[in-house]
Formats: structure tokens, sequence, C-alpha cells
């Protein structure tokens, strides 16, 4: 039985963190941290078949020539390999040259283009529900799991291969769906944590623009501004209610920029006592969301989500630039509404599938909103 190991930095890891120079940085920085898109999940299935047999050291150090050689895991791109692609891959001595696991690669992209709501959305409906034991000794990590051998199934009967319940469960462990890091390795905290009840179970309802959207925000900022000080260097409206004539959820999403995420005694126990509760732990943002108060009638659907993030994070700018891109840009904020209106139809009861349908749109939108921002010069 082995638990964690203290490591040169002084930190505890999961014995196999320590056991290559490689292997740090993946366990610190990508193991079990939740990963979410069809061509990352793509990505991470792929080689986590391409392992079988071999040690997972061997795929992390030709990760690099295996995403040159895969097109950077486009599912779009390797659904379309044909008879030359394959003997080009098994000509590469860059990566594992596996006829039978370089042919399930472009059939499983095959497969993939065809799910109706795709990958990412799949493989996270698998994800385990209710609380599991923390594994304490290498002995108490699982190679396999009731949802597992359910998600391996589900992947076959669309026409993936080379996926058996292992192979799905290390892809569950991979992208944060289980959290399989060692009770005292460092890492443990950093999957999400949900704190109480979710609302991930109540129907989606768009609501049309309101003018009020602006003046409760500004009530809202003026409270925590006035209660945090100078911990809050900004706090900001984000989401569809900050974009005007955008449908939205009838909540307001309010952005808090802190020096440092992970300094929580310096904001959490305030905004607790504003009424606000953690509900959420993730890398990099803390998701908050209240009860009834400010005069925001929670049961009529005024409610405020807290979003707590790191200032001049990727998190702050993502957010503050693609609000301010739509509001710049009245043809993508009108395509975003007509998307947002139809997924609210087709997912009314499935906020994972709505969320991940939207952000595809969001990913894309942010790329032109790059180019936009170096451009004009907008900065946050």
């Amino acid at each position: 039985m082995s638990g964690p190991i203290v490591g040169p930095d002084g930190l505890a890891r999961c014995p196999w963190g320590l056991a290559a120079a490689d292997y740090v940085a993946y366990h610190d920085d990508e193991w079990g941290r939740p990963l979410r898109g069809d061509d990352r999940i793509f990505e991470r299935l792929t080689l986590e078949a391409f392992q079988s047999g071999l040690s997972w050291l061997t795929i992390l150090r030709k990760r690099e020539a295996f995403r040159r050689a895969f097109a950077g895991f486009s599912i779009a791109a390797v659904a379309g390999f044909g008879a030359d692609d394959v003997e080009r891959l098994m000509a590469d001595a860059g990566i594992v040259r596996n006829r039978a696991k370089i042919e399930a690669a472009v059939t499983n992209a095959r497969a993939a283009a065809g799910l109706p709501d795709g990958l990412s959305v799949l493989a996270w409906s698998f994800q385990p529900t209710g609380a599991r034991p923390a594994p304490v000794t290498l002995d108490d990590v699982p190679s396999t799991s009731p949802e597992s051998v359910a998600l391996a199934k589900e992947l076959k009967r669309h026409g993936f291969a080379f996926v058996g319940p292992t192979t799905a469960y290390a892809l569950m462990q991979a992208v944060g769906m289980v959290n399989d890091h060692l009770v005292g390795c460092h890492a443990r905290g950093y999957g999400i944590e949900l704190f109480g009840e979710s609302s991930g179970s109540r129907p989606i309802e768009l609501v049309p623009p309101d003018p009020e959207w602006p003046r409760r925000f500004a009530r809202v900022r003026d409270l925590i501004a006035g209660a945090l000080g100078d911990t809050a260097v900004r706090v900001d409206h984000v989401g569809s209610t900050s974009v005007p004539d955008l449908p939205a959820k009838p909540i307001l999403d309010v952005q808090v920029s802190v020096p440092d995420v992970e300094d929580e005694a310096a904001y959490l126990p305030t905004l607790g006592g504003l009424g606000w509760a953690l509900r959420a732990r993730e890398p990099g943002h803390r998701f908050l969301r209240e009860p009834d108060r400010h005069g925001l009638d929670v049961a009529a659907g005024q409610a405020v989500h807290v979003h707590v993030c790191e200032s001049g994070s990727p998190w702050e700018r993502d957010h503050l630039l693609f609000a301010a891109y739509l509001r710049a840009h009245a043809d993508r904020r009108d395509a975003y509404a007509a998307l947002k209106d139809d997924l609210a139809v087709r997912y009314r009861t499935s906020r994972l599938a709505y969320t991940e349908r939207k952000s595809r749109f969001v990913r894309h939108t942010l790329e032109q909103a790059e180019r936009w921002a170096a451009r004009t010069g907008w900065r946050p």
C-alpha cells in the first residue's frame, strides 16, 4: 500500500505523480481537473486507448507528436482521415504505431461527429452521483466502476471502438469526472467540489431583456464592493443579463475579481455574511449562490450568482471580452439569442446539454473577439 509522498518542493502527491519528472506537471495541473469540450474529450479518449498495454508515461512523452499527427484531435479533421492518413500515421515514429489503435481513432472520430449532443455531453452524463469514499492509498483506486462500464457500453452502441470499461474509467479520472487523487495529496482539492443542493434539475427558462437588470446589478455591485473594500479589485456585470437586448435566464451574474482566489479567507466570510453561500469550487473560480436577500425576490426568479476569480486571469478576461464583443456586434448578439432560444426548447430539462451546446458558440465567438480586441485595443 502506498499513500501520498512528499516531494522535494514540500508538496505531497500521489506516488505516481513523482515517479518521473514528466508526471509532476501533469499530475498537478491536468489529471483530475474538470475538462469539457468535444475535441478535448476526444483527445483524452484517444490517448487513453493508445495507452492500453503501455505506460502512460510513454503516451505523455509522445503527446505533442500525437497532436501534430492527429490534427490537434479535431473531431471533424480526424473523421475525414482516409487510408493514406492511416499509412502516414503508421510511418510516424513520433507516435505509437499500432494499426488497430490508429484505425480505432478514425472510427471514433466519425462516431463522435455523429453524436447529436456531442461527445462531451455524452461522456459527462455518466459522471457518478452521490458521495464516493476518497482513496487513501493506491489500493483504494479502482480500475473500473459501474459508470465506466455503462459509458463504455454506450460508446460502443454509437460505433466507438477500442473503448472498454478500463479505458472509460481512465478517461473519467483524467477529465475530472471522478477525483482519485489520494487523501493528503495537495492536488485533491483542485477538482470541482459541490456544496449544497444543485440547481441543475430545474427546467431552463429564458425571459426577455429587462431594463431593470443594470440597475439591480449596480445595487449588488455597490453592496459587494463596499463590504470587500480593497479585496474586490473590480466587480463586473457578466453573463447574458449584461448584454442589452439579449434574452437570459432570470439570473444576474456578478464577477468579483480578487488578488488571490485561493485566499478564500479574504472574501468568503464577507460574502457569506451578505447571504451568498459557496456552491462550487474549481480551479481559478468560486461559485456562490444566495438565498432571498437585497430586495431581489428569488422566488420571482431574480436570483444573483457571484463568480469570484483572480484579477488578470483568463477567466476574468474571457467573461468580460465575450460580453463586450456581443455589445459591440449586434449580429453576433442576435445569433447567440437565436441559439439560446433554440437550445432552451430542445434541452429544457438538461442544463448540461444546454451549456455544452452554447459553449461551442462561445469558444468560436471568443476567437473572433480576440482578433477584435487586438485590432481595436480593447482592454478589460
